[in-house]
């Protein structure tokens, strides 16, 4: 009984969810490097101050006279305190960590061949490191990092608790549980239908959750919900797409007018007029929004415009991680300057 016309709008259905918060800037402090580059400085940290501790034992070891003529004496060459004095793992730990930040070195170790050689390369590393460091940590603590977002079905599956779509989503819910991609069907089991879209949208700023719908219908939403004073917007619709869908006009069967119809409609959509007519009205309502956000607070909105084109500086809150930091170590050198007080005056060296 029915026909449709030409196609005049292909709106494919999206998902839409809220762009993920910053970082605290307190964790700029690891951004400069990766996890696997602080893995392998620790498991550096490591080998180095075992070899440096056994090469420090084999060369005391061979140039004592005492502990190669009698083995039994090695305890009492310890008790005297030369053994620990020379070669304490607490030393070799100090001076490795100390160069790796930067500090001095104690030469406490044996100036023999091998261990100079052992030293330069840690040396040269600790230099590499530390240039790399120190020369991408102003961008880290000066430049926003954000998170990475889903774009994609896949993504989207394994990220959010649940998506949700409103009441004619039923029909979409049992066909992406018969399709045969397992993808699909993980999205159409975490599904629930009937849910508004504003408030699915408002809950998933504190919630992992998304929203299916139409491309078009998604942005008009966030242009008139979630614009900010700015010009930005809360939330982003996935670069995926779930399901094609197209729009077509209903019209009675071999009615005289159709081939009219879709001569004009195919003109005007080749002309590109449709999609010009749909970013029309998203700018007009994201302008809107705009202006409405800046006649409530007029103030805020040219404070923040004006930190958005200077230069922005170094703050406190950009370095409560160091300070934060040196809180640590201050207290840990309090309390082991303690422990050492209170050891010293219950257990005094004979």
């Amino acid at each position: 009984m029915y026909d449709y016309t030409y196609i005049f709008d292909y709106s494919p259905y999206s998902f839409a969810l809220a762009k993920p918060t910053l970082r605290a800037q307190w964790q700029s402090l690891y951004y400069p490097l990766s996890v696997e580059v602080w893995a392998a400085i620790f498991v550096a940290v490591i080998l180095v101050t075992v070899a440096l501790y056994l090469v420090g034992v084999i060369v005391f070891l061979s140039l004592c006279p005492i502990l190669t003529s009698n083995i039994s004496q090695i305890t009492q060459a310890d008790m005297s305190g030369q053994l620990s004095k020379r070669l304490g793992a607490e030393f070799v730990v100090i001076d490795v960590v100390a160069t790796l930040l930067g500090q001095g070195y104690s030469r406490r170790h044996p100036a023999n061949i091998s261990n100079r050689l052992l030293l330069a390369v840690w040396l040269i590393f600790v230099f590499i490191m530390g240039t790399a460091y120190r020369g991408t940590l102003t961008a880290s603590l000066t430049l926003t990092k954000t998170p990475s977002r889903p774009e994609t079905v896949e993504d989207l599956v394994t990220t959010v608790h649940r998506a949700t779509i409103e009441s004619y989503g039923t029909s979409i819910k049992k066909t992406l549980m018969q399709s045969g991609s397992s993808v699909l069907v993980a999205l159409g089991t975490m599904m629930v239908t009937g849910v508004d879209i504003v408030d699915s949208l408002k809950h998933s700023l504190s919630e992992k959750q998304a929203h299916i719908g139409s491309r078009n219908y998604l942005e008009q939403v966030i242009a008139e919900n979630f614009t900010q004073a700015d010009g930005s917007t809360l939330m982003y619709i996935g670069r995926e797409r779930i399901a094609p869908t197209m729009a077509a006009w209903p019209v009675p069967h071999d009615a005289p007018y159709k081939p009219m119809f879709d001569r004009s409609i195919q003109a005007l959509f080749e002309a590109g007029f449709p999609e010009k007519w749909k970013q029309d009205t998203l700018r007009q309502e994201a302008s809107l929004v705009k202006r409405r956000k800046r006649e409530e607070n007029d103030k805020e909105i040219t404070n923040t415009s004006t930190n958005s084109r200077n230069n922005k500086a170094l703050t406190t809150t950009h370095m409560q991680g160091l300070y934060g930091l040196s809180i640590i170590g201050l207290i840990t050198a309090l309390v082991t300057f303690v422990m050492e007080i209170i050891i010293g005056k219950c257990y005094p060296r004979a």
